[in-house]
């Protein structure tokens, strides 16, 4: 709640005291996420405080050349479960190429995942992104 009314001074308090500047306290979104859209003004403040104590930028609320500047400096959050399915989502051929390139197992662990699953949230709408991991060896048959 602090997060999303902007309150400095609460957030700062409950991080210092060891509040998780990860929680997501409700299942919209994360500290970090609430606090981007809704604190206002004190936003920059907020975030900065979150950051501070070890809050990381959620990869949904990544631009695409965020996402192509983490896979680049193999940032923690490439490594993260849903990384691969939320740059696919993106439906961007050239930060799927750089995903193949630094990760080609990738396709391997797509398998099982929301993209075979047909969650809408994860669909490949161009074609040139779908031939790409059909390319790389992705098999839209296998479970």
């Amino acid at each position: 709640m602090a997060c999303s009314l902007g309150q400095v001074d609460i957030v700062r308090v409950l991080l210092e005291h060891g509040v998780d500047p990860h929680s997501a306290p409700d299942s919209a979104d994360s500290c970090w996420g609430i606090a981007e859209s809704r604190a206002g003004d004190a936003a920059p403040e907020v975030l900065r405080l979150l950051e501070d104590h070890g809050a990381t930028k959620p990869m949904w609320h990544m631009s695409n050349d965020e996402l192509r500047d983490a896979l680049t400096t193999d940032a923690p959050v490439t490594r993260e479960h849903w990384f691969a399915e939320e740059v696919l989502a993106r439906n961007d051929l050239t930060l799927v190429d750089s995903l193949l390139e630094k990760d080609p197992a990738v396709v391997d662990r797509l398998h099982g995942s929301t993209l075979c699953l047909g969650s809408p949230d994860v669909a490949i709408t161009e074609s040139t992104v779908l031939e790409r991991l059909l390319e790389a060896g992705f098999d839209p048959n296998r479970p």
